[in-house]
């Protein structure tokens, strides 16, 4: 009888310590990924590409810094397909004064693939910087 206790206990402990690692493994993915691009003036200048960690689909702009005296300027994402070509966001342009903007706030693309190319495209001048929250 020992012995079937001492199978049991044993059996136990090492299922205990398998449900224990599942939520290690699914705790991988990251919450969201902030990168700081230069802007261009009408088109792209630096680019990144959309993180496959992160758990965020869209492009959020998440801090603006035009870098002239007004502090404000219009800024529209970009992106490029896999055959090369450069799309601009259907969300428009985008007019920020100088400061950081919430998450889900300022969408400059929506439901972008993990490994796309992407930029950020300023109306009135640049370079500017932002960050994009992805």
């Amino acid at each position: 009888m020992n012995k079937l206790w001492a199978a049991l206990a044993t059996t136990g402990v090492i299922g205990a310590s398998l449900v224990s690692l599942a939520p290690a493994a699914s705790a991988a993915a990251q919450a969201c990924v902030t990168t700081t691009i230069t802007t261009g003036y009408r088109t792209y200048s630096e680019t990144a590409t959309k993180s496959s960690t992160s758990t965020c689909s869209d492009l959020n702009l998440t801090y603006a810094n035009d870098t002239s005296a007004v502090g404000y300027d219009c800024y529209r994402g970009m992106y490029r397909n896999s055959a090369g070509t450069w799309f601009r966001g259907t969300s428009g342009w985008h007019c920020l004064n100088d400061g950081a903007y919430a998450i889900d706030t300022q969408l400059l693309l929506t439901d972008l693939n993990d490994g796309t190319t992407f930029g950020v495209e300023s109306y009135y001048d640049s370079p500017d910087y932002v960050n994009i929250t992805h």
